[in-house]
């Protein structure tokens, strides 16, 4: 992402399509009219090399994570409080999210505070009936992360599930997922514009691999391309004995992710459909150690008063802290 950012939000490789542009846009505004001003005067023009603005972009980065980590708290007290109206439940939760396993990447220039952040006050918005608010904010999160697609599901259920007494609502919830789904086709037009072959184009300034090409087929999303070339990616291709220690890694938050789906009987369905589907999906189509810091946007991950998972999940914010450092995983 800082790659993408001190690029001027262009992407110069094929790899660069599986980050999405909100982060490093965010991260670019922040360092460029707030740190720059602020810490940035003391350097004249001519010292101002690339390192200097790619420090301030990290910086820009790390400002906007914490931020959004600390907003992110707000959103999931407001709609853990909302939902059980127990505040004492809501409180614990908020703080549970903020001593979460994933805890070094909510403060890292990483997606994963401005998601979950997104995704806790779409929640909120439509618990609250916010249907244009909570379709915004999720369309919103698509810019951040692919799984922002996923919050159509809660749309989806009430529509099909939830008597609807006026045609206005009737007409919101038809248009909220189209508006949530909205910036993906932007994205994949943006891809496909990118790397169409050079018999389609007058010129091709950058020397990238090509639609047609086994790293970008035509049928297919580049996004899930990428994803499969350079990460591996893929339907149980994560199985395999070598991969062993990053399954233990996942271990206690996949298993505590299937209590919290079983034993949150109080919460609406489509939570609960939405942690079993990445549960499912973690298990089967990514890297399976990714879940620590995925799951940080699922709210029933933190509506628990289990001592074992308080001191998991203080000890693994420590020793996830030390393997980040170290570049090891979870990272």
């Amino acid at each position: 992402m800082l790659g993408i950012a001190s690029d001027g939000l262009t992407y110069r490789h094929d790899h660069a399509l599986a980050f999405f542009p909100a982060m490093p846009w965010l991260a670019r505004v922040v360092a460029r009219y707030v740190l720059d001003p602020l810490f940035g005067s003391s350097r004249s023009g001519s010292d101002a090399d690339a390192n200097d603005e790619r420090l301030l972009l990290a910086w820009g980065g790390i400002v906007v994570a914490n931020l959004a980590f600390l907003a992110a708290s707000a959103a999931l007290f407001g709609l853990v409080c909302t939902v059980t109206k127990r505040p004492h439940r809501a409180f614990l939760a908020a703080v549970l999210f903020a001593c979460q396993p994933a805890s070094v990447f909510m403060s890292s220039f990483y997606t994963e505070p401005v998601f979950a952040f997104l995704a806790f006050s779409g929640m909120w918005a439509m618990e609250q009936s916010y249907w244009a608010l909570a379709a915004l904010l999720w369309a919103l999160s698509t810019l951040v992360r692919s799984n922002g697609i996923l919050h159509t599901g809660f749309f989806a259920y009430h529509f099909l599930f939830v008597k609807v007494r006026l045609v206005v609502r009737v007409v919101v919830r038809i248009s909220a997922p189209v508006l949530t789904f909205l910036p993906r086709p932007r994205s994949l037009g943006f891809d496909l514009l990118s790397y169409t072959p050079p018999t389609w184009c007058a010129t091709r300034p950058l020397d990238v691999p090509t639609l047609g090409t086994p790293h970008l087929p035509v049928h297919g999303l580049p996004y899930t391309a990428v994803q499969a070339q350079y990460w591996h990616v893929g339907w149980l291709r994560y199985w395999s004995l070598a991969q062993l220690p990053n399954f233990a890694f996942a271990a206690p938050v996949l298993v505590h992710s299937i209590v919290q789906i079983v034993n949150a009987r109080d919460w609406p369905v489509p939570y609960r459909v939405l942690h079993a589907f990445c549960v499912f999906y973690g298990l089967t189509s990514m890297h399976v150690q990714v879940v620590v810091r995925m799951f940080s946007c699922l709210p029933l991950m933190f509506l628990t008063e289990s001592r074992r998972w308080v001191l998991y999940s203080v000890l693994w914010a420590t020793v996830g802290a030390i393997l980040f450092g170290l570049f090891y995983p979870p990272a």
